[in-house]
Formats: structure tokens, sequence, C-alpha cells
């Protein structure tokens, strides 16, 4: 038994030291020595700095939902996980319609909101009040992580009720 505790520990140490160096690269040959007077100290080069503020993200998932209830509609994402260190824009639309539609293109934008960074574990909410209006609605969410490509993600169109709260 403390064979394979000392395997399962040694694979995990093995594991955190491969995520680590692929997170943090290094940059030897891109520091230069500054030396002033009696001080000297290694100065990181432009070309350095550039490559501390590329992109180290390793994986994100951000959820889409849609809810409703007290004379409003709500769109929110949630970064449900990231793993390691990574900047998430994440920009979130509401679209009605009086008739149920298939493609949110084909409904009007009621409401947007957005956030340059969210965190592991926080929320973006986007509330619309349905003025006393039952129609359908749609939830458009698109996130890009670390300057990368953007990414879209849909809800289905529900049919809410004059209060907010879904039929379907």
């Amino acid at each position: 038994m403390k064979k394979k505790m000392s395997a399962v520990l040694a694979l995990a140490v093995i594991a955190l030291a491969a995520m680590c160096m692929a997170m943090f690269p290094a940059n030897k040959a891109q520091s230069e020595e500054y030396r002033g007077g009696s001080i000297s100290f290694p100065v990181k080069t432009a070309e350095a700095i550039q490559t501390l503020s590329e992109p180290r993200g390793i994986y994100t998932k951000i959820e889409l939902t849609l809810s409703g209830g007290d004379g409003a509609v709500y769109a929110t994402a949630t970064n449900v996980l990231t793993i390691g260190f990574s900047e998430v824009q994440v920009i979130l639309e509401m679209y009605a319609s009086s008739t149920p539609q298939s493609d949110y293109l084909d409904m009007s934008l009621v409401g947007r909101n957005s956030i340059t960074d969210l965190n592991m574990g926080d929320s973006l909410v986007l509330r619309v009040e349905t003025r006393g209006v039952p129609r359908y609605w749609m939830a458009r969410m698109t996130y890009q992580k670390d300057n990368g490509s953007w990414k879209e993600a849909v809800t289905k169109c529900r049919q809410a009720n004059s209060l907010g709260e879904f039929i379907d």
C-alpha cells in the first residue's frame, strides 16, 4: 500500500512540475544586466516582457443560463473552471420576440452587458425587465480567452409569461 501511495505522490509531483513549466516559461536568455555605479541587477528586455504577457491559460469553461421571475429575464455567464492564469472577456446579449424564433438574428436585441475579465467562480448577469409583456427570449454569450479566438454560446428560444417565468 505504501509503494502505491509513493508512486501516486511521485506522479502528482511530476505532473505539477510539468504544468508549472508550461505556465511559466524560462526567460533566461531575455534578460540583461544593468550596471549603474555600484549597483547591478537583471533587467527584463522588451521581448521578455512581451513573452510574460502572452496567454498562459490552459483551459476555461464558461456556462450560459437563461432564467426568469419577478418581472424580469436573466442571462448569466459563469466561469465554472479556469486552469492557469487567463483573462476571460465576456459579452452577454439578450434577444426578445413576440413569436418563437430559431435564430437570435431574427429577434430584437434588448440588453447587453460585458466584463473584461471574468474570474473563476464569478458570474456576469444581464437583467431585462419584461414590462408585463409575455415574449420569447434567447441569450447569447461571446467570450475570448487570452486574446484568442472568440467563442459563442446561444440558449434555446424560451417562452416567458409577463412575470418572466418560463412556460416551457
